[in-house]
């Protein structure tokens, strides 16, 4: 199973503040990137940090790799613990041993939902139907990818605050793949 992650990444005026894995993709351990709510507001790094810094100890204590279900519940506590200074809503999504690909939703106030895909950020509200009639269980990697790229390329169609490049992680149990589609090759959906 494959769980796509998609940014589409500003340029260049917020080109200067991502410094993850991709740009809204902050890596907290190998295979398990956490996706920013969107494009201009990442989760706040003292909670990405205090997350990956509970994770090392863990995966030490584990001698392997914690579950992305850990990560979540961990992102799920700070949020909740914080919940009157954090106005991000965060998701988290990986692939462990245990149950392969997984993609949590930690909204604002601290719950958890594990659930096939999720969409964030000041673009998702344009595409929800896109992506309830578009997304298929089961989908190829490419498929997937391409599901992604599709929504994120309408989101940007109407988003004032997304655009420029879209960046693909996909996360799979050899590791995460990344791509870059450049402004000149979105996806393109209307006449105009």
């Amino acid at each position: 199973m494959y769980r796509p992650l998609g940014d589409p990444f500003p340029t260049p005026k917020a080109h200067h503040r991502r410094r993850g894995l991709s740009a809204g993709l902050h890596r907290y351990r190998p295979r398990a990137p956490s996706p920013a709510p969107g494009p201009l507001a990442p989760p706040p790094r003292p909670i990405t940090d205090a997350v990956a810094y509970q994770l090392g100890f863990h995966s030490m204590e584990l001698d392997g790799p914690p579950l992305v279900h850990t990560a979540a519940s961990l992102f799920k506590e700070m949020c909740y613990r914080y919940r009157e200074d954090l106005m991000a809503g965060i998701i988290v999504a990986g692939w462990d041993r245990r149950k392969g690909g997984q993609v949590f939703s930690v909204p604002m106030g601290g719950m958890m939902v594990r659930q096939p895909f999720s969409v964030g950020g000041s673009g998702s509200s344009y595409i929800y139907g896109f992506v309830d009639a578009s997304y298929k269980p089961g989908m190829s990697q490419e498929e997937c990818l391409s599901f992604t790229a599709n929504a994120l390329a309408l989101a940007m169609e109407r988003d004032g605050s997304s655009g420029g490049v879209i960046r693909l992680a996909a996360i799979t149990e050899q590791g995460v793949e990344r791509q870059v589609v450049l402004g000149n090759q979105l996806p393109r959906f209307s006449s105009a």
